[in-house]
């Protein structure tokens, strides 16, 4: 946002943070022009545009035992959680990751659920439990050695840009994708 703002001075620029449910409502009632995803959106009136990949990661405090070992099913239900909430695309992935080892959110000891990764990072680096977050979020906590990741793989992810496919992108919108494409090196892909 900052570079837009450096770029473009005149165009004021807005930002809701919620989740992937949230903030495709929010675009298609035309409260937001634009937002941006981690999760899937179907069945919308959305354009749905892919602009970067990311990669989930398994975290917890520094020194949890198992930090080495792959994870199994039995390890994975022995530790305690913090998650995100309902509607989350973060969540929807760590369920999906658990129910390919045979689990469910509901059978694991969650500690809290949180609106956010800021609030669950913070929880994490307390010692309230483990998580799965975007390696975005927690990249600079892992080197400064405040969380340490586990050795499980998610399978990778990607953000989207999401606009109602009836409205006309504004100028504003299209300086908004086009700087966004000069910085995320991926194959930009439109799904209608």
């Amino acid at each position: 946002m900052a570079r837009f703002r450096a770029a473009y001075p005149g165009v004021t620029l807005s930002l809701t943070i919620g989740n992937t449910e949230t903030v495709a409502a929010m675009v298609q009632d035309g409260a937001a022009d634009l937002g941006f995803v981690e999760g899937g959106v179907d069945g919308a009136p959305l354009d749905v545009t892919v602009v970067a990949d990311d990669e989930l990661l398994l975290v917890a405090p520094p020194g949890t035992k198992i930090a080495k070992k792959p994870l199994r099913a039995d390890d994975v239900k022995a530790m305690r959680w913090v998650v995100r909430e309902r509607g989350s695309g973060t969540r929807a992935i760590l369920e999906t990751a658990l129910a390919a080892l045979g689990l469910a959110l509901s059978g694991l000891d969650v500690a809290l659920e949180l609106p956010s990764n800021e609030a669950v990072q913070s929880a994490v680096e307390a010692g309230a439990g483990a998580t799965a977050l975007s390696h975005l979020v927690v990249q600079d906590a892992i080197a400064a050695g405040a969380l340490t990741a586990l050795n499980f793989k998610f399978p990778k992810r990607q953000f989207s840009a999401l606009r109602h496919k009836d409205r006309t992108p504004s100028q504003a919108e299209r300086a908004l994708i086009a700087l966004i494409d000069g910085a995320a090196p991926v194959a930009r892909r439109s799904r209608r």
